[in-house]
Parts: structure tokens; C-alpha cells; sequence
């Protein structure tokens, strides 16, 4: 990818674990600057500070608590990482939530949360 470059700027949602914080870890790793962004709980602050572990530079690294479904939450986001890194080339859309009810019993309500975070962030 040619995005995967040294001093180039990923944001990932659902960065505080799973799979968008293992793509961190990749990013991290081949010196780029990585935003996670996740709801905000003692595994954003460890995912952040293993990051940082991992990165070029403590201040490549930067992290938000942030609910993917809140625009306005989102819009705080993309400031704050335009002034610090000045360019985004690559957005990973990770957040996602788990009901307590199975699929099959989810209703027209769970079911329009759930699409909406998948595709519209």
C-alpha cells in the first residue's frame, strides 16, 4: 500500500483493540502517525501508550475518546487531527458495538444503529 509510509497519517475508529488496534500496531511500526479513536475506556489509554511503545515518536501517536456514531464527536476528531498532523491519507472505519440480543432478534431500531455505524461511521 502506498499509503504505508513514514510520516503519513492513518485515524482508525475502534482503535482500542481487535483488529484496529493490531493495524495500528502496523502503522505504528513503519513509522506513521496513527489516531485511535474508541469510546473511551482504560484500553484506549493502554492501546495508546503500547502504541507509542512502538512508534518513531511519543507524539506520532494520538488517541480520542470518540462514539463513532456522533457526528459532532467525529467533526472534534478530525480537527484535532488536522492541527496535529496537518494531513489524513488513510481512514480505517473499525467501530462497531455488540447487542445483548442475537441478529435474528434484532429490531428495526437495533438494526438502523447498527447500519448507520457501519456505513456512515
Amino acid at each position: 500500500m502506498s499509503d504505508w509510509r513514514s510520516g503519513n497519517t492513518v485515524v482508525i475508529t475502534g482503535g482500542a483493540s481487535g483488529l484496529g488496534l493490531e493495524a495500528a500496531r502496523r502503522y505504528a511500526s513503519v513509522g506513521m502517525n496513527v489516531v485511535i479513536m474508541d469510546r473511551g475506556n482504560f484500553s484506549l489509554e493502554t492501546a495508546a501508550h503500547e502504541l507509542r511503545s512502538l512508534a518513531s515518536f511519543d507524539d506520532s501517536i494520538a488517541s480520542f475518546e470518540c462514539n463513532a456514531s456522533d457526528f459532532p464527536s467525529i467533526e472534534k476528531v478530525r480537527v484535532q487531527s488536522l492541527e496535529r498532523f496537518g494531513k489524513v491519507q488513510c481512514r480505517m472505519n473499525n467501530a462497531g458495538f455488540r447487542l445483548l440480543v442475537g441478529a435474528s432478534r434484532e429490531g428495526r431500531d437495533e438494526l438502523e444503529t447498527t447500519l448507520s455505524l457501519i456505513f456512515r461511521g
